[in-house]
């Protein structure tokens, strides 16, 4: 892959990431995980082509990680908040 293909690519998986965070610097970030979770995968299985779309289908998972973490983190801060207001 050409440096010039890859930066095609980053300004098409940043936007696609824009359109799942509605934030410049989330999207920033998820663009990064993306790549390093490409490269690590181009790392272990070094035959394996990447296509556009696992990258796409990579960031989607990401993000949903990153809303599920987040979720989870809420409701635990509720339920310390509970426990701590019984106690």
């Amino acid at each position: 892959m050409i440096f010039a293909d890859m930066e095609s690519i980053m300004r098409k998986i940043y936007k696609y990431c824009l359109s799942l965070t509605k934030s410049a610097c989330q999207a920033e970030d998820l663009v990064q995980e993306t790549m390093l979770k490409a490269y690590n995968v181009k790392s272990c299985e070094p035959g394996r082509i990447l296509t556009i779309s696992f990258l796409y289908t990579t960031a989607k998972n990401l993000f949903i990680d990153e809303k599920r973490r987040r979720v989870t983190g809420s409701v635990l801060k509720c339920k310390l908040l509970i426990s701590q207001r019984k106690g």
